[in-house]
């Protein structure tokens, strides 16, 4: 009978550690990693994928998505133990707070590069961690076509629809927004032009989504730099989007501008 390994890491994982273990002189990861079984804690499976990482047998993208894996297996236990509700008063909240966390985590385990470049590139941390995870699992084979480029007229129609519902002495001819299309949600942050009042139409604008799950004032974030905002969450076009409009735009944010008619 062929004795079956139990799984230490993960099973999409271990296979690759295993044949590195096999095929060259005993790593002196080797026991840390032998020791791992379902009943490891997140702790000892993070210093097992340090020590890893540290040993330098992985190509360096596979051994920082390693150690970001296992960090965030910590970081989602914390999660679970946070219990202030204006951290999860909605999705965009919960993620805020949630990459917060996960950023401060990393200082404190000493994993300084990674905690600065996920604060500073969380793009670049992103293709770090997609390249490691490729190396361990293969190439995504779901290859889907992007939502927006399949229709690009959708998120245009959304900032026309925001800019239709802003009552100002003038109409707004152009806003600033940050889109990012996440993976369960369309997230898309707008500013109205500034140097002018200006209110939104928080009915007529509800009435432009298909289905509406949630919507909210963030009147008085308690972290410092934060911004209130006007939120609603709910489904337009046929995809989950989560809209927030600012009365600025967010500091250290990079920003397009919509212009009404191009």
């Amino acid at each position: 009978m062929k004795h079956e390994e139990p799984e230490r890491l993960d099973a999409s994982i271990d296979p690759t550690l295993d044949r590195l273990a096999r095929s060259s002189p005993t790593p002196p990861w080797h026991d840390a990693w032998s020791r791992l079984g379902p009943a490891s804690t997140h702790e000892e499976r993070l210093k097992a994928c340090r020590a890893i990482r540290d040993s330098g047998c992985l190509p360096d993208d596979a051994g920082w998505f390693l150690v970001g894996w296992a960090a965030e297996s910590l970081a989602e236990e914390e999660d679970a133990r946070r219990d202030d509700p204006l951290q999860t008063l909605n999705d965009f909240e919960g993620v805020r707070a949630s990459e917060l966390a996960f950023a401060a985590l990393l200082d404190r385990l000493g994993e300084g590069d990674m905690a600065s470049l996920f604060r500073t590139d969380p793009a670049g941390h992103e293709r770090r961690r997609e390249a490691g995870r490729s190396y361990f699992l293969g190439p995504d084979e779901e290859d889907e076509e992007d939502e927006e480029a399949a229709d690009p007229g959708w998120l245009d129609d959304l900032l026309r629809t925001v800019a239709a519902r802003v009552v100002a002495s003038t109409p707004a001819g152009s806003l600033a927004y940050r889109y990012r299309p996440d993976l369960f949600v369309q997230q898309l942050h707008v500013c109205p032009p500034a140097g002018q009042g200006w209110a939104v139409d928080v009915g007529g604008l509800r009435e432009s989504f298909g289905r509406i799950d949630g919507c909210g004032w963030y009147a008085a974030p308690a972290d410092e730099g934060a911004i209130p905002y006007l939120w609603i969450e709910g489904e337009f076009d046929g995809r989950e989007v989560f809209l927030r409009v600012l009365p600025r735009a967010e500091a250290g944010q990079e920003y397009e501008t919509w212009r009404a008619g191009k």
